[in-house]
């Protein structure tokens, strides 16, 4: 068996995740069956399209591009890493109609460093709040779910109160969304205060999905849910959701930091990628900082902190290739184009109206720090082109 350390590029544009959401298939019957087969079945009548048929399509029309680094010994097979929000969506989907009637799904959200990079590895700024974060899985979610059942209608139910009717805007209580399309229900961002909505909507026939849950029932002296027999229930009851599909990413030591045997990055520890996709095994990946990765460990179970380690250690020993390559691979820059081209009066007026990747990509262009409020960001660039002006 053949394993690939793969490197991409990071995606032109976030319109590619609409424009690849688009080639579904529209026209058919609604699903509202629990078993297997017939959530199978009701994606082949959606016109549903495989992972690989989408990455070709995608390819060819220019949106990303893929280069082999190299190919090495060790374990391989056909199921890829998702490399793209649009690939993840895909295998979810692929991974949901493989499932049964109660479903956990755990999506790698494309939030800080990823929003620009899916790949990407090391924080560039201060980490999003947890409502941005919130919007983020309410907008990917919303994409899964219409990738499911594309002719259907989607409904969107703010489980706590938003402000002034806003389903995105803050709030008084912990944020979390209902999404419905026929045949299917998603709780979006569940907190522990959920839990009976969860079981009152497994009473239904639809397919229920529990979507990036927020809680904590281990590792924790007192779990989100309580000790004892409160906890027992709940734990019973989680139980009966099976992971289908899953992408997380950890870190493992300290790999940012310089070695002390070779003063190198990413001589000691690393971060890994886990991936389930129902039926399949749990796969670790180790990353490096430009998008290279290979498969290091395959898991029946979600592997642990020590089960990485220790498995980063095990190939370290065996010389695997993409750890001698990790350490000279360079960060790719997200920020390499600039709209702001020139200073001037017309310039520094159209600051008011670019969006915060705009300003940051112009900042960065100019050798300045990006981090901060927007307000702040705004007036660094004004004074920057207020000087490139001469004034």
């Amino acid at each position: 068996k053949r394993a690939r350390v793969t490197q991409t590029m990071a995606p032109r544009s976030s319109c590619a995740l609409l424009f690849a959401l688009s080639t579904l298939s529209l026209a058919s019957p609604l699903l509202k069956a629990k078993p297997q087969n017939a959530i199978r079945t009701h994606l082949r009548t959606l016109g549903g399209i495989s992972s690989r048929q989408l990455r070709d399509s995608r390819e060819s029309r220019g949106f990303g591009c893929r280069r082999r680094v190299g190919v090495f010994s060790g374990e391989g097979g056909d199921l890829e890493m998702p490399k793209t929000t649009e690939d993840m969506i895909v295998s979810a989907s692929s991974a949901i109609v493989s499932g049964g009637s109660r479903q956990r799904i755990d999506l790698l959200l494309p939030i800080n460093e990823k929003k620009y990079n899916f790949l990407a590895i090391e924080s560039m700024d201060y980490p999003c709040s947890l409502m941005e974060e919130f919007k983020t899985a309410v907008e990917v979610s919303g994409n899964l779910l219409k990738s499911l059942n594309p002719s259907g209608k989607l409904l969107q139910k703010r489980i706590d109160a938003g402000v002034d009717g806003d389903m995105l805007s803050g709030g008084e209580g912990d944020p979390t969304m209902l999404m419905r399309t026929e045949g299917f229900a998603a709780f979006v961002f569940p907190f522990a205060e959920n839990l009976n909505q969860i079981q009152e909507l497994c009473k239904g026939d639809d397919v229920v999905l529990i979507i990036n849950p927020q809680w904590r029932n281990s590792g924790q002296i007192v779990s989100d849910f309580g000790f004892g027999p409160w906890k027992k229930k709940a734990d019973d009851f989680l139980a009966t959701f099976e992971t289908t599909f899953s992408l997380t990413e950890s870190r493992i030591g300290a790999p940012s930091s310089l070695s002390l045997q070779d003063g190198r990055r990413y001589s000691d520890g690393g971060v890994v990628r886990v991936m389930r996709n129902f039926p399949e095994d749990y796969r670790a990946y180790v990353m490096a900082v430009d998008g290279a990765y290979q498969e290091i460990g395959r898991y029946v179970e979600p592997p642990t902190y020590d089960q990485l380690d220790k498995a980063i250690k095990e190939g370290r020993e065996k010389n695997l290739d993409i750890f001698e390559y990790a350490k000279d691979a360079k960060m790719p820059n997200p920020f390499a184009q600039s709209n702001l081209q020139a200073a001037g009066d017309d310039t520094i007026a159209q600051v008011e109206s670019l969006d915060k990747t705009s300003i940051r990509q112009a900042l960065e262009k100019r050798g300045l720090p990006t981090s901060g409020t927007m307000a702040t960001i705004k007036q660094r660039l004004k004074d920057a082109l207020t000087m490139e002006a001469g004034r």
